[in-house]
């Protein structure tokens, strides 16, 4: 008859469960997933591994909401969360556990869009936190505990005033003053317990970082020069001048090789360039 190998089966349960509301000025959405695992692992007769089975389970809880407020000094502001459990055991053959390994995360993500007067953008916050920890015999890292937060600001400031300045006026196409700044903090504190991984320590990280510039092309057209392809990869796209440097090479080279053979060269020689146009010039504006 036919025969099956230890430790090949398994079994995993899904299951979710959402709600959602839309309504004029606001929206709001919760889920629920649950994930519930047990299978084993292969290993042939008499393997110390046989017999080994791992069981998990996975719980994750996500919303989101937004809220518009038209008129105000946030016209929208959206949040959204996750929550998310995770543990599995390693069970030895004879039923005990062996390893167990659990992890839970947060995040936590709020943004809101700005309108104060002629200066509009956005602002938002960050955070994400982790528990980690591991016992038994096969856990290879200490139980730790991480944090990592997370702030923005982006604004635009017209630099040419129109006769509407509140929150229709339309700036699109106008030269515009753009500034952004990001802060960024990383924390990891290692738990001490177990004699192997000595004792716990915590160590941590920031950064600030910052931009300054005006809108192009409208405020000011700017171009490379000599064409290479990765002048289409940025934002804006850069406008270049493509130099024909291949055939310069080979030109070159040709009436050296003359030259040293005596031969007479001509001691100019004009070459066709291309102007690649793209995002980042246009047309002066209208004055």
């Amino acid at each position: 008859g036919a025969t099956s190998l230890d430790g090949t089966d398994a079994r995993a349960i899904n299951a979710s469960l959402g709600y959602g509301f839309v309504g004029e000025h606001a929206n709001a959405g919760i889920a629920v997933k649950a994930y519930d695992f047990n299978y084993g692992i292969p290993a042939a007769p008499g393997d110390p591994e046989a017999g080994i089975r791992i069981d998990g389970r996975r719980t994750a809880i996500s919303a989101r909401s937004g809220i518009q407020l038209p008129g105000a000094a946030l016209p929208y502001l959206r949040l959204e969360t996750t929550v998310q459990d995770y543990t599995h055991d390693e069970i030895e053959s004879d039923g005990a556990i062996g390893t167990n390994f659990q992890l839970r995360t947060q995040t936590l993500n709020a943004q809101a869009t700005t309108a104060f007067g002629r200066l509009k953008g956005a602002v938002g916050v960050q955070g994400l936190f982790k528990q980690y920890a591991a016992t038994g015999a096969e856990a290879l890292t200490p139980a730790a505990n991480s944090r990592g937060l997370g702030a923005f600001l982006y604004q635009e400031l017209p630099l040419h005033r129109t006769a509407d300045t509140g929150d229709n006026a339309d700036h699109e196409g106008e030269a515009q003053l753009q500034f952004g700044a990001r802060w960024d903090n990383y924390a990891i504190e290692s738990r001490s317990g177990d004699p192997k991984f000595g004792p716990g320590r915590t160590t941590d990280f920031s950064n600030a970082s910052g931009s300054l510039g005006i809108n192009v092309p409208q405020r000011l057209s700017v171009t490379g020069f000599e064409g290479f392809d990765l002048a289409a990869e940025f934002s804006p796209s850069l406008t270049t001048l493509r130099i024909p440097v291949t055939e310069i090479g080979q030109l070159a080279a040709e009436r050296m090789l003359a030259r040293l053979a005596g031969e007479t060269v001509p001691r100019a020689l004009e070459l066709e360039v291309e102007l690649v146009v793209r995002e980042s010039s246009a047309r002066p504006a209208a004055t």
